[in-house]
């Protein structure tokens, strides 16, 4: 169960085509009765795919199904799914999740901020914050004054309330966790992990000639979890003002290097005008652009690990458009942090001299040891279906 039509990026991150061959698999699109939901700019046409399009269809649905099945569910556990769950759950008790973004900025965290983070814990004691909690906005109000209010409280609110209705769908299911973090019951390999072997071990020509540097698209303003996250920030009024900026500073970056920038298409963008003045746009192959670039320009993306990977050079961007969207804003600031990379401030930045440097080789290392066991050899279509087999016995005792 997906938010979204089945795309190439839903497809090789499930391996769905393989495990299609081995059970009786289907893909359901949940994406006209969740919330947030996500558009794409193609989808793949599979015999096992279904949509789901009323609640009274998901209903119908689930009565079809076998208390045994084993169902891959990323709808958000938030609030505004919190009837959908109930409706799931009263049919199909169990739910796996596969975190395919355990190596989220805020797990690779610097050994500082996780002794500051510990210290204020012992400071403020367990059981004082617990009570404070049962009185939100006193204990709003604590938080403020231990932030020094600021982007750092706003994103800690944020996420707070995000996970207090997370929690409140959590206790609906039995969840079993499938992640990319290695040597855990249900580990597989991260996606970006595999698909850089893969590359290693290819011979495909560079998918654009000459010298280029690749920028990592996020879908900003459009996305549509920045809505559900600021829902007070009109996004539509920040378009002009971002791609202004951001086109800006690609001009600098190819006169300054001779070389063309070229746009990694976040995979649920759709750009029928090209906003990025013209430039070439190319979806579903960051890993691919990332590989042959001379360097990479980000946010806070994901897809971080590429860069890591193939060991290229990056610069962390910013502007006031893009710092209206709280969490991104957040990420951008611990992505400086942990990598300990300047953020260029794309509405100011007059020069581009030397922005582009490659990672301390430590902190490349680690980030490669907490989230890639480079020793597993086995790929994710074999890993899942060992651990989709394990799952389901351990649903057939319960049911």
């Amino acid at each position: 169960m997906i938010p979204s039509a089945l795309t190439e990026r839903w497809q090789g991150m499930f391996c769905m085509d393989a495990l299609a061959t081995q059970f009786d698999f289907e893909y359901w699109d949940c994406s006209d009765i969740c919330c947030p939901a996500f558009e794409s700019s193609g989808s793949l046409n599979r015999n096992y795919v279904r949509k789901i399009c009323t609640f009274r269809e998901m209903e119908d649905n689930l009565r079809r199904l076998p208390k045994d099945t084993v169902v891959f569910s990323h709808i958000h556990l938030e609030g505004y799914n919190y009837k959908l769950h109930k409706l799931i759950s009263s049919y199909i008790n169990n739910r796996v999740y596969i975190d395919f973004w355990a190596n989220r900025i805020t797990t690779f965290i610097a050994d500082e901020e996780r002794k500051d983070t510990k210290e204020t814990k012992q400071l403020i004691g367990n059981r004082v914050e617990s009570i404070l909690k049962k009185i939100r906005p006193l204990y709003y109000f604590v938080k403020y004054l231990e932030y020094g209010g600021g982007s750092e409280f706003v994103a800690f609110r944020d996420e707070d309330k995000k996970l207090r209705r997370y929690y409140k769908a959590v206790p609906l299911y039995k969840r079993f966790l499938v992640t990319v973090k290695p040597k855990r019951r249900y580990s597989i390999n991260h996606p970006d992990y595999e698909k850089y072997l893969t590359i290693c071990q290819s011979k495909n020509e560079p998918l654009v000639d000459g010298k280029y540097v690749v920028f990592l698209d996020q879908c900003f303003p459009t996305h549509p979890s920045l809505r559900t996250e600021n829902p007070n920030v009109n996004f539509n009024m920040l378009a002009g003002p971002y791609y202004d900026s951001m086109n800006r500073l690609f001009s600098m970056i190819e006169e300054r290097y001779g070389c063309e920038v070229v746009i990694a298409g976040h995979p649920i963008a759709n750009y029928e005008n090209n906003p990025f003045d013209g430039r070439r746009i190319i979806y579903f192959k960051s890993a691919e652009l990332v590989s042959n670039a001379m360097a990479v320009l980000l946010h806070c993306s994901f897809s971080v690990s590429f860069p890591i990977l193939f060991d290229k050079p990056f610069c962390i961007l910013s502007n006031s458009a893009i710092n209206n969207a709280t969490e991104v804003r957040a990420n951008i600031e611990r992505f400086s942090k942990v990598f300990r990379k300047q953020i260029v401030d794309t509405d100011k930045a007059n020069n581009v001299e030397g922005i582009f440097l490659t990672l301390d080789s430590k902190i490349r290392g680690d980030y490669i040891d907490m989230f890639f066991d480079t020793t597993v050899k086995e790929k994710n279509c074999d890993i899942l279906a060992k651990h989709i087999r394990s799952i389901h016995q351990e649903i057939e005792r319960g049911c």
